[in-house]
């Protein structure tokens, strides 16, 4: 036999020895794939790593092959005496490997939902009546498409299971509710790499027609208060509660999570966690006292507690036409030295300051001068921002949603604020510059068009082009009435703007009207409140990610 073979055994068996004491280890293991290559054969070889020699982060370790076993080698000559193992001197030179995972082992807190445990507990919980809430969320339970969706997914699942109807196509011709369309308060790509705080999803949820209210579990909530809440929401299927708590409170890997509560066991006082990361955790019950613990958790960036929501379906029906564009997203209001933040600082410091007891307390005058100030705070903006925007696909063309948007433009045409802007644009008084940037519809408006000259139009032809009716016009009317007025106090402008805005909308009698300004306000007052809450930096972005 050739040296150069004698060698190549020689590095083998030295593998093979240390494969089999590695098995002997108790240390818990995890796996990598090595190809180790000798001159006269390539061997694929699978060795248990020992995750004590491991950095801590093991997703994100460098560590090579040769070092990894230069180190476990160090590590068991300290802790096993002087038996010796192959050192890196042996092993051809590696290339390192990306470590993955088929899920993770629940720890002992934790009782998975399929196990004959769970299964038992959720017959107790069944015949108890503590499960109805179940049913609708296990229709809508999904798994989130990336690890730091926890939030997004678990909003969707409440969403569905609330059927809400997005108004927004999915995939043709089916309007239903995925992550990707949740993107009102934060930039998808944000939330793909760091997750969402709780501020941000009660924006998101508010966004899309929910009725929102977050707690917090600091010292004023007691573990009797929500279990008492928790009692009430599983025995309905109108409400939903979320969680979000630290995994590390539950004896799991990693930190930060969203999950929705899908029931409750009385006897045992167990609630189901509907985890939407089933690549890395099935459901599972989990004690009440040791979740609201998880809860109570402050999270490290913040320096809050986390908490949970109670979830509702708004009275608020989906806006028809009108919704905020991407430039009002929190990312850009948040930011100071913006112009679109600096618009906003301005609008309100004027509603707050500006006096109106030098002119006539009218209508007339008021949305005046409301108009007039707007547009001089629009001029300042680039000129590739636009506040508002219409969503109008053909998917969702019928001749009811057609007579529909005509009679809501037809019904903004008739009010005097939007009179006002029409008489401007007429007069030449209205830069079309500074219009353009209150909104942009399915085409680029270059004036005002009135939808009363197409009126006798057939409601089939008026669908065809039913975007390019929405013009600038409309898209500042819409901003001055739905702007959330009713946080002003004393005689100022903003003050007078909520009782004519309010005064139109209720002599309107319009209910497709009324509904469509809420609705959009719903969304002003969301994102408003949202950067007014955290302008402190008490809403640092968290990293909720599996």
């Amino acid at each position: 036999m050739s040296k150069a073979i004698i060698q190549s055994l020689m590095k083998v068996s030295a593998c093979q020895l240390y494969f089999g004491r590695c098995q002997q280890m108790r240390q818990r293991l995890c796996f990598v794939e090595v190809g180790f290559y000798s001159d006269v054969c390539f061997a694929h070889t699978t060795i248990p790593v020992n995750s004590d020699a491991l950095p801590e982060n093991l997703g994100e370790s460098k560590l090579s092959s040769k070092e990894y076993l230069s180190r476990t080698a160090q590590h068991h000559d300290s802790a096993s005496g002087p038996e010796k193992f192959p050192t890196a001197s042996v092993i051809p030179n590696i290339p390192s490997q990306k470590i993955n995972f088929y899920r993770r082992a629940l720890p002992r807190s934790c009782i998975s939902f399929t196990s004959e445990e769970g299964k038992e507990i959720f017959r107790e919980s069944l015949l108890a009546g503590d499960m109805n809430c179940y049913f609708h969320l296990a229709s809508q339970y999904r798994t989130q498409d990336e690890p730091a969706f926890c939030g997004l997914s678990t909003l969707v699942m409440v969403l569905n299971t609330l059927e809400i109807d997005p108004k927004k196509v999915w995939k043709s011709p089916w309007r239903w509710y995925h992550e990707n369309m949740l993107d009102c308060c934060i930039p998808l790509a944000v939330v793909e790499k760091t997750g969402i705080t709780m501020d941000q999803f009660a924006c998101l949820a508010a966004c899309n027609m929910l009725n929102v209210k977050m707690v917090r579990t600091d010292q004023s909530v007691s573990v009797e208060d929500f279990r008492n809440l928790v009692k009430d929401v599983v025995r309905h299927t109108d409400q939903v509660l979320v969680v979000t708590y630290s995994r590390e409170c539950l004896e799991q890997t990693g930190d930060g999570h969203f999950s929705p509560i899908g029931g409750y066991n009385a006897q045992r006082d167990l609630v189901l966690i509907m985890d939407t990361a089933r690549f890395k955790y099935p459901p599972h019950w989990v004690s009440l006292n040791m979740l609201f613990n998880a809860m109570q958790e402050l999270d490290k960036t913040a320096g809050l507690p986390r908490g949970y929501f109670l979830l509702s379906k708004s009275n608020i029906n989906p806006g028809l036409i009108f919704r905020l564009s991407v430039n009002l997203s929190p990312v850009y209001l948040q930011n100071k030295d913006s112009k679109i933040a600096a618009f906003f600082q301005s609008w309100e410091q004027h509603l707050m300051t500006q006096s109106i007891t030098h002119i006539a307390n009218s209508s007339v005058a008021v949305f005046n001068l409301a108009v007039s100030r707007l547009l001089l705070l629009l001029d300042d903006l680039d000129n590739d921002v636009f506040l508002l925007t219409s969503e109008v696909g053909s998917e969702e063309m019928s001749k009811h949603y057609g007579r529909n948007i005509r009679k809501l433009l037809l019904l903004i045409e008739g009010l005097p604020v939007y009179q006002i802007i029409d008489q401007g644009v007429k007069s030449g008084n209205i830069s079309m510059n500074s219009l353009r940037k209150a909104g942009l519809s399915g085409r680029s408006s270059s004036g005002v068009e009135h939808l009363a000259s197409s009126i006798e139009q057939p409601c089939s032809r008026l669908n065809l082009n039913v975007a390019s009716y929405v013009t600038s016009a409309h898209f500042l009317a819409m901003l001055i009435l739905s702007w959330p007025y009713h946080h002003c106090n004393g005689g100022r402008l903003c003050t007078a703007l909520h009782r004519h805005t309010s005064m139109l909308l209720a002599e309107s009698g319009s209910e497709l009207l009324q509904n469509e300004v809420l609705r959009l306000r719903q969304q002003l007052t969301s994102i408003l409140s949202y950067c007014k809450n955290c302008s402190d930096d008490s809403c640092k972005q968290l990293s909720n990610a599996d």
